[in-house]
């Protein structure tokens, strides 16, 4: 493989960790807020945002770590939405991190 076929095939997955985010990201966004749910969590258990995101993001780590160790899921989902859900969680704590003290910054949707 080659510079251009790895830089071509990282493109098409990180277009699918945004698409993936975009379509899951509306199933948890309420009154147009997208971290108005994940605060409500992280207050009901006492924790920061960024411990709930980890515990999700762990879940699919886990999952990965299976995959690689045993080269197979025994579940509903593919190694590639494994992927792609723990990219875009890691995402979503660097949003969190990015955003705090901007949250009144007007940003395009």
């Amino acid at each position: 493989m080659n510079h251009r076929m790895r830089t071509a095939i990282a493109k098409d997955f990180f277009s699918g960790c945004l698409n993936l985010q975009l379509t899951k990201g509306k199933d948890y966004t309420t009154d147009g807020e997208v971290f108005k749910d994940l605060q409500e969590e992280a207050l009901a258990m006492n924790v920061t945002p960024e411990v709930v995101l980890w515990i999700a993001m762990h879940k699919h780590y886990k999952a990965i770590r299976k995959y690689c160790r045993e080269g197979k899921l025994e579940s509903s989902e593919t190694i590639e939405s494994r992927l792609m859900d723990l990219v875009n969680y890691a995402s979503l704590i660097y949003v969190l991190k990015k955003g705090k003290g901007n949250e009144n910054t007007n940003l395009h949707e």
